[in-house]
């Protein structure tokens, strides 16, 4: 979905962090020929009239990056935030520092001022003391220049704050998005409390016994009610043998330490028990019939006698160290059973939760002070977030000192949630661990919806927008995108989240698309899935409340490329609604660097067709601790260029970005500068290995004899590198690389499959899937020398026994310049050739000229300046004068038909395209920053 706040270039001021057209004034009689002055982002110069460069530490930083938000602002009301520091470095001891963030983290107060008046003397709009340290005006706010500032207040003065000095602003265009106001954090603690007995969380009391879809998915109905039958059963006939696990004594009733055998057999014998008492519980809110909750009440209790809650018994004591997650049975327990345990159970289950929520050895909550200041935390978001948030929802009935524990867990999540990136709904970590986030992405902004109304899927872009990133990066039939951590299929394809969001949110054409594409889990898999957490548990509520739109009216989108620019992803395709003739190139850039789950692979790109992966990412995840460093998470198993022999940096610093993108009928195009990309910094190791090396612990911890230029780690000097990814329809793809270095070195491009690869020259390759052949030409001004290897440089090893101890090999192919040299060019022609085996020879394509030099590619004539002393330069015309690019530095116009247009400004990128019904597509683009370095609210 097109963001509507999304304005022209030339119309977008900014400051601060957004790049700006200082103007002089406008008065009568002037000479107004002064040229404008323009302001980029710190790090950012022009160095063309259309071309940007990015050169600074971090283009997304790990932590807020300063009081926000400031400057130009494309979201209205904005959340202010600034993130202080408990500790002020003049703390001596470890002692010190620890008792000093006790005393403070959680029990001192932000206050936050907001006015259109900059002396804050008239209209001011205050916070109050908050545990936390952002804020909602929780109202529209008028066109013009705000003004704020913040106080804090130490946790022995609570209500006397210290206001900083400093006063920040930020402008209101009336061009913002806007969304509807969600309830404060004080009407939704209200909408908890008015539900003060009964579950609240797994589902509500007049929902128990109505759960079972009999009308939704009747046949649904009647797996999971054999489900229910078949797990009393069971659990029934061994009911006698049951004994709780606290009650296990050692012989002789003596207090010994258990040994590691004892302790695992007792967490194994916890993991029955708990999964025993989780399946009877489903099973009596599913159908309501009691005998299943009397039964899950014996095998808890072992029939001691129940009491009912006495006010002031729920006395907690302070987690020790350790962090785990909330264990699921604990809150269906509590939350179906809180009036039927013992004293001794109820203060045992919520001990336990509250141990999980709480930050690691204190009484604060759990994210506090991290999760709203971080970039992004995947664990956090995966589980402590959501654990956190209906942890806190059940327990603040019962326990009033969690209240503000649960107005934070709301109000960080409309804040950051989901932070996977900032609108353009995308993740920052691709696709392999999105399935993980099915659950909290569904189970949160339901319960929101259910408590209040607010539908928080309709009022945050990134929701608004997910649908159109599924649709492009893992469409249903396709391999999605393999830039991360994951399998070969790319990742899940979030068949809960999906159809929640076309319930939720039926205006939304993409949504609607793709809950049709993936259809609905297996039943078998959905009934299994009701006692794995909340997202097939929710799906039964939402069936009740939200009525399934009319998918029969669900069409792919008409585009056939989509550009992600928060997370720096290009989908291309020739057809989303048939993976059998789809042709798909992704291709990442990513401004968020890599770490984590995301790999070094900027500027690299994936080709499938028929569904399945043509030239791709190898390696095996899990496949051994040096495999991982060599061969997995490197950008030598992307399609990517190496320099010099040196992998790109796996660093948040190892950035890219997508600098411009175009798309029509026929030819899609996206450019990528990756020049920050080798930056030779590694977050497990210091680059290089220093082996006579006499540091300190961290120092010695991070010095890895691995970490040499010999097996590819180090900085080659790269200055340029920018990659223009071209999609000819039906079957075609260029790849025009511009490179430069501080230094002359070798430069490789890198093609790999995880299919059988042959060499038919030099620089060229073949490989075929079970459709098409793939064949790969690359053309170079300078001599190449190419190789094909299906060796890994260091083996994979199935370590957890996910392949059966299976590691296939994967195909590797190099085409590396012959002399070391500072800058070069490469144009590389894919051809996609429909039911062609490996054994199918593909054309020989024969250059035409030097330095710029002419293909014939199909119906396609291609233009290309490979000569890296003169303005770069690519030129695509089709043979039925339908449609035309040019780009490159030395751009100036472009012909069509025997129409010619000029380029607005030099060097820019023109695509023009006619159709046979008169109509046509005419764009000039520029380079374009990413939005987070655009707008003073980043997040």
């Amino acid at each position: 979905m097109k963001d509507p706040t999304r304005f022209p270039l030339s119309l977008k001021c900014c400051a601060c962090a957004v790049w700006v057209l200082l103007c002089a004034s406008v008065a009568i009689g002037q000479d107004h020929s002064a040229p404008a002055v323009e302001k980029l982002p710190e790090g950012v110069m022009r160095v063309g009239p259309v071309e940007l460069k990015i050169d600074r530490e971090a283009i997304t930083p790990l932590w807020i990056p300063r009081p926000l938000p400031q400057g130009t602002i494309d979201v209205n009301p904005p959340w202010l935030h600034v993130a202080v520091p408990i500790l002020d470095g003049n703390e001596s001891t470890n002692p010190e520092r620890r008792s000093k963030r006790e005393a403070q983290k959680w029990n001192r107060r932000f206050y936050f001022k907001l006015s259109q008046d900059s002396s804050f003397q008239s209209g001011v709009m205050e916070s109050g003391p908050k545990r936390w340290s952002f804020y909602n005006p929780y109202r529209r706010l008028e066109p013009g220049t705000w003004y704020w500032t913040y106080g804090l207040a130490r946790a022995e003065t609570p209500d006397k704050p210290v206001w900083n000095k400093e006063i920040y602003s930020f402008r209101i265009s009336g061009r913002e998005y806007t969304y509807e106001i969600p309830p404060t954090p004080e009407a939704f603690l209200a909408a908890v409390k008015k539900r003060n007995a009964g579950p609240i969380v797994t589902c509500f009391p007049e929902e128990v016994g109505h759960l079972l879809p009999t009308e939704t998915a009747p046949s649904l109905a009647e797996q999971i009610r054999k489900d229910c039958e078949r797990a009393f059963e069971t659990m029934n006939a061994k009911g006698s043998e049951v004994a709780k696990v606290s009650d296990k004594q050692p012989p002789g009733g003596a207090k010994e330490k258990p040994s590691l055998l004892e302790r695992k057999q007792a967490s194994a014998r916890a993991l029955v028990e708990s999964r025993r008492i989780n399946s009877l519980l489903r099973g009596y809110l599913l159908t309501g019939e009691e005998k299943y909750k009397n039964l899950a009440i014996h095998l808890l209790t072992g029939g001691a006698k129940l009491e009912k809650p006495v006010p002031g018994e729920l006395v907690l004591h302070r987690p020790g160290g350790g962090k785990t997650l909330v264990n699921e049975t604990d809150i269906i327990l509590l939350d179906t059973l809180y009036n039927e345990l013992s004293k001794a159970d109820r203060i045992k289950h919520f001990q336990a939760i509250y141990n999980a929520i709480c930050d690691d050895g204190s009484d604060s909550p759990d994210t506090h002070e991290n999760i709203e200041h971080m970039l992004y935390d995947n664990h956090a978001w995966q589980g402590h977030l959501p654990g956190l948030f209906r942890s806190a929802i059940l327990l603040c009935r019962y326990k009033p000192e969690l209240d503000d524990w649960v107005k934070y867990a709301y109000e960080v999540y409309l804040y950051r949630a989901p932070a996977f990136s900032r609108t353009d709904g995308g993740s920052s970590e691709g696709n392999g661990y999105l399935g993980v986030h099915d659950e909290p992405l569904t189970d949160i902004p339901w319960l929101i919806y259910k408590l209040t109304g607010y539908n928080v899927l309709n009022n945050k872009r990134w929701f608004q927008n997910f649908g159109n990133y599924m649709t492009f990066s893992n469409p249903s039939g396709n391999p999605g995108i393999s830039f991360e951590d994951s399998g070969v299929d790319g990742g899940s394809d979030m068949q809960y989240f999906s159809e929640f969001l076309a319930r939720a949110c039926p205006a939304n054409l993409s949504n609607l698309w793709q809950c049709k594409s993936v259809g609905r889990r297996e039943e078998k898999y959905f009934s299994a899935d009701l006692n794995k957490g909340a997202k097939a548990w929710d799906m039964l509520s939402i069936w009740k409340r939200l009525p399934m739109p009319d998918l029969g009216k669900a069409v792919p989108p008409s585009e056939k490329a989509a550009q992600f620019g928060d997370i720096g992803l290009v989908c291309m395709h020739t057809d989303l609604a048939k993976a059998g003739d789809n042709l798909m190139l992704n291709f990442r850039a990513g401004p968020y660097g890599s770490e984590g789950h995301t790999h070094p692979a900027q500027n690299a790109f994936t080709v499938a067709y028929g569904g399945q992966e043509l030239f791709w990412r190898t390696g095996y995840y899990n496949g051994g601790g040096l495999h991982n460093i060599y061969s997995y998470k490197s950008s030598r198993s992307h399609n990517t260029i190496m320099a010099d022999g040196l992998v790109q940096g796996f660093d948040q610093g190892a950035y890219a970005w997508i600098a411009r993108f175009a798309t029509g009928n026929r030819i899609s195009y996206a450019l990528g500068d990756a020049s920050h990309a080798y930056n030779g910094k590694h977050h497990n190791f210091d680059i290089p290995y220093q082996p006579d090396l006499k540091g300190n612990k961290v120092e010695e911890r991070r010095n890895w004899e691995e970490a040499t230029a010999a097996n590819g780690f180090g900085n080659p000097g790269v200055t340029r590198f920018r990659r223009h990814m071209v999609m000819l329809r039906p079957s075609h793809v260029l790849i025009y690389d511009e490179l430069e270095a501080a230094k002359p070195v070798t430069w490789t491009f890198q093609l790999h499959s995880r299919m059988e690869m042959k060499q038919l020259g030099d620089s060229w390759f073949k490989t075929a899937n079970d459709h098409a052949l793939g064949s790969a030409q690359l053309f170079c001004a300078s001599p190449m020398k190419g190789e094909l290897t299906d060796k890994f440089r260091a083996d994979a090893v199935d370590e957890e026994n996910k392949r059966n101890g299976q590691n296939p090999p994967n195909w590797h192919a190099t085409m590396t310049t012959r002399d070391r040299l500072p800058a070069t060019r490469f144009l590389t022609v894919i051809d996609v050739i429909p039911g062609k085996d490996l054994a199918a020879s593909p054309a020989r394509l024969v250059p035409e000229g030097a330095g710029r030099t002419r293909w014939q590619i199909g119906e396609y004539s291609v233009t290309a300046e490979l000569d890296p002393s003169k303005p770069s330069y690519l030129e695509v015309h089709d043979s039925t004068a339908t449609c035309a690019l040019v780009t490159g530095q030395a751009t100036r116009g472009i012909e069509l038909g025997g129409q010619q247009r000029n380029a607005k400004l030099p060097g820019s990128t023109l695509l023009w395209e006619k159709s046979e019904t008169g109509g046509e597509v005419f764009q000039e683009k520029v380079d374009e920053l990413p939005d987070c370095l655009k707008f003073g609210n980043p997040f």
